[in-house]
């Protein structure tokens, strides 16, 4: 007697708890949970993730959801929540039937902290993940035994946009460059800026076409940019490994 079992007590947490499969389907979510997502508790067990947040994919919390998944450890994510206009803290714990979610608000402190971190792997002008941001996923994927490509790719004549345009004008190149390569990037590849006109793309090995993005990657470079009635064709070259095979390091 008196005596709560764990669903009593995430029934009565002050906020939203879902568990969902290792086909992000969900087997059980609290009432916080069912009155944010705006369903009764009845129509969302059963239905999969994206079912009952259809543009979930494309939230700022689908990575953390995405990352417990596929590397089996906790993730944390602060964001702003456009569908309850406020800030919000995800934890995702993975579990032996999928994951566990919890979502409360995210205090003011919180946010001036994720914002701080954010900024520390994170390249100011492009908005890319920066070097840091790639070690941190590079290290762990090869611990978990992932095959992987690694790109990098810098830019050919760029020094010669500096020197005729100064590097406001170098600026504007590299931020139309940025985007083009993260326009040519497919699934399961992830664009990164190194320093200066470097960059790198990180993706999963796909042993029938290695390499497979370099050309796509490449051909963008060698379009057109005019800036301020100045036109040129930077070019890039590119250079890569492969890890998780027979390699130690």
């Amino acid at each position: 007697p008196g005596t709560l079992s764990l669903k009593q007590l995430m029934s009565q947490a002050g906020e939203a708890i879902a568990s969902i499969d290792h086909d992000w389907r969900v087997v059980y979510c609290n009432d916080v949970y069912a009155k944010n997502v705006g369903y009764a508790r009845s129509q969302i067990v059963g239905r999969l993730l994206v079912e009952v947040h259809p543009n979930f994919e494309r939230s700022i919390f689908y990575d953390a959801v995405r990352e417990c998944h596929r590397l089996r450890v906790p993730m944390v994510q602060l964001g702003f929540s456009t569908i309850l206009n406020r800030w919000l803290l995800v934890r995702v714990f993975p579990l032996e039937s999928g994951m566990l979610l919890l979502a409360n608000d995210a205090a003011p402190g919180a946010v001036r902290e994720h914002h701080l971190a954010q900024a520390a792997i994170k390249d100011l002008l492009t908005g890319l993940p920066n070097k840091l941001a790639l070690i941190q996923e590079l290290d762990a994927s090869i611990e978990l035994g992932e095959k992987l490509e690694l790109q990098v790719i810098g830019l050919d004549r760029f020094k010669k946009v500096n020197d005729e345009l100064g590097y406001a004008g170098g600026d504007m190149v590299l931020l139309e460059i940025a985007s083009r390569l993260q326009s040519a990037t497919r699934a399961g590849e992830r664009l990164f800026r190194l320093t200066g006109d470097e960059f790198a793309l990180l993706s999963s090995h796909n042993a029938a076409r290695p390499w497979h993005s370099t050309a796509d990657m490449l051909s963008v470079t060698n379009r057109r940019v005019e800036v301020a009635g100045n036109q040129f064709v930077l070019g890039a070259s590119a250079g890569g490994v492969f890890a998780g095979f027979d390699d130690t390091d």
